[in-house]
């Protein structure tokens, strides 16, 4: 056996010691300085209990806010969303109201009434609201952004108008976006649960990230008027869908919510602190996609899925998108529409 050095046998423990300290701490430093490649939610845990509903009643109401002057969009909307609605009702919910202290009458509002009286299908209809007809309002900690204003009275008007018969689902659409209630029906509803549900494409603030969220130093108002630093996790405003009683909690409310800023992060903060579960929609359906159509980064993911990866929602397309998902064929849920030349 060969000479050793005093202590040689020792260092290698040592050394391991050494090396896993470092890794270690290593580890922790960059857990508090990366992103996480992930947002930390949790698995889909169904909440069972849920109240039965009338079978009767609509299963799904769909609401869709619009400025007046975006008619094409709606008639786009309905071109390709009709022959799937099977009972389902659509509420286009324009404004009707303009001005630093909403003073004055839109624009154009006949030409509104005109398109609700030519519309012949008594499942779509339209709800006049009060509201701002465009537009958000930066930092004005009185405000009435017009998306805000539209969805919180749009579910006001449905709580009352289905008190009888409540629908299972209400699910804001948008007039930019396809929402396939035919994939909804038969691959996502069966698996949700009925009560403290609100489902959509989650976004979950990241620490140091996220600066839009941030309310200093763009909205010192609302900074002021709500004491956050950043608002909190909420669903993208290309769609999202309520259980019954979710509508009820803000439909139903005493005290009003605040209507400032943009309506998706704010419909987020009047559900945060309730005992409402936000479901992502891979959560729920990891099979089942809604997406950006003018996200490359979605479209390069999109092209390469799987067939059968299935599109419940396709928002911000373009004409010729538009175009190929009308001609896509019957029964044919994919993204493929979306790179026909």
């Amino acid at each position: 056996m060969g000479y050793e050095p005093v202590g040689f046998k020792r260092s290698k423990p040592v050394f391991a010691f050494t090396m896993a300290v470092i890794f270690f701490v290593t580890a922790i430093i960059v857990s508090v300085v990366k992103k996480p490649a992930l947002w930390p939610i949790l698995p889909y845990a169904y909440r069972a209990g849920c109240p039965r509903f009338n079978q009767t009643s609509p299963d799904i109401v769909v609401y869709i806010p619009s400025p007046i002057q975006w008619r094409s969009r709606r008639q786009q909307v309905m071109r390709t969303m009709r022959a799937s609605l099977g009972g389902t009702h659509v509420y286009f919910v324009l404004g009707t109201r303009t001005g630093p202290q909403l003073e004055a009458e839109v624009d154009h509002l006949a030409e509104a009434r005109d398109e609700e009286r030519a519309e012949t299908d008594p499942l779509v209809r339209y709800l006049f609201t009060d509201c701002r007809d465009f537009g958000d309002e930066l930092d004005n900690a009185n405000g009435t952004s017009s998306t805000t204003c539209k969805v919180y009275e749009a579910l006001r008007f449905i709580v009352r108008a289905y008190a009888e018969n409540p629908p299972r689902f209400v699910w804001r659409g948008a007039d930019d976006a396809h929402l396939d209630l035919n994939v909804f029906r038969q691959y996502v509803a069966p698996k949700l649960q009925t009560c403290r549900l609100f489902l959509g494409r989650i976004r979950f603030p990241s620490p140091g990230e996220d600066t839009d969220l941030e309310l200093l130093p763009h909205q010192p108002s609302l900074y002021a008027l709500y004491g956050l630093q950043k608002f909190g996790k909420y669903m993208l405003g290309m769609g999202f869908c309520m259980s019954w009683d979710v509508v009820r909690l803000i439909g139903e409310a005493p005290v009003p919510p605040r209507l400032t800023w943009c309506e998706d992060v704010m419909v987020g903060q009047w559900l945060l602190f309730h005992d409402v579960d936000f479901v992502d929609i891979h959560q729920v359906a990891p099979n089942i996609g809604m997406h950006n159509a003018d996200n490359q980064d979605e479209l390069t993911w999109l092209r390469a899925a799987h067939p059968t990866y299935r599109i419940l929602l396709m928002h911000k397309m373009n004409s010729m998108q538009w175009s190929a998902l009308e001609k896509r064929p019957k029964g044919d849920a994919s993204a493929r529409f979306l790179f026909k030349s």
